[in-house]
């Protein structure tokens, strides 16, 4: 038998161990997801459809389904969401196991209602973490809307989707602001966004800012004649507050916040309609008159 070194002897086992390594490292590795359109969200058997002039919408980041007691149960989670008709959800989580379903679509089994997983980034070869929906109102054309990242992790985006809500189109912003080096790019490309959108349509913009109420970036909000503060005019006027949910051309009836306990950061919430008077009497003051 010839003899081998013991070097020649192992370096079929030295190649392996560097190929799984270069799997691992590549696989492991988070990536931006791609841009994606589509229509409508995937809808849920016996959900009751919102088809009043007032709706009450909901932002929640929900820390991937973990509470301040350390837990991660989803159901206690989805009964809080259960009374709104469209919750904008903040850092969702799919499953990396092929064939499981993402946090968004389980909860929506349990609250009863449609559902849309909008992932901003990607690992083990999977969408897995990122925004999502929960609606019982008519969803049309959405987009799901990279935003810039420059520091290679924490990858965010944007869902820009088509409700209607008494017979009329209402735009839907959602949104998860890098807390980093990218706030700044980010907030200022969805507020200018936002604001971009032919004066008279109704719209709400709302999600986890990363930012306070003294943040100069949020001034434009502030500032816009037609668009109300509906968390701080209604609700919750605290200084530490980063939720966010500013409602354009729409009525803010009454808004509030949920300290559940469920995840580290509150529920808001505000009850909306459409404008029976002009634009320019609802606007920004809901901040101002704090």
């Amino acid at each position: 038998m010839r003899y081998l070194p013991p070097i020649r002897r192992r370096w079929p086992l030295l190649t392996l161990c560097l190929l799984l390594a270069l799997v691992i490292g590549i696989g492991a590795d988070r990536r931006a997801s791609d841009a994606a359109t589509g229509y409508g969200c995937v809808s849920q058997a016996g959900v009751k459809r919102s088809t009043g002039g007032t709706i009450r919408v909901a932002s929640f980041n929900i820390h991937s389904g973990v509470g301040l007691d350390g837990v991660q149960d989803l159901k206690r989670i989805a009964r809080l969401l259960k009374p709104y008709d469209f919750v904008g959800l903040n850092e969702v989580r799919q499953s990396f196991v092929p064939g499981l379903s993402s946090q968004a679509q389980q909860l929506a089994s349990v609250s009863e209602q449609d559902w849309l997983f909008a992932p901003a980034e990607r690992q083990w070869w999977c969408d897995h973490y990122g925004n999502g929906v929960l609606s019982r109102l008519q969803i049309g054309n959405w987009s799901r809307q990279p935003l810039r990242c420059t520091k290679g992790k924490g990858y965010r985006n944007l869902i820009d989707l088509e409700a209607t809500l008494d017979g009329r189109s209402v735009r839907i912003f959602v949104t998860h602001i890098d807390r980093g080096q990218d706030r700044e790019a980010q907030l200022e490309r969805v507020i200018r966004q936002f604001l971009a959108l032919p004066a008279a349509t109704p719209a709400i913009l709302m999600g986890d800012f990363n930012t306070t109420a003294d943040d100069p970036l949020l001034s434009p909000l502030f500032m816009a004649a037609n668009v109300t503060d509906c968390v701080s005019r209604a609700a919750d006027r605290s200084a530490d507050r980063i939720d966010w949910i500013f409602a354009r051309n729409l009525e803010c009836v009454t808004a509030g916040r949920v300290d559940a306990g469920v995840s580290d950061h509150p529920l808001v919430w505000a009850e909306v309609r459409i404008a029976d008077r002009p634009a320019a009497v609802l606007g920004g003051a809901g901040h101002r008159a704090q």
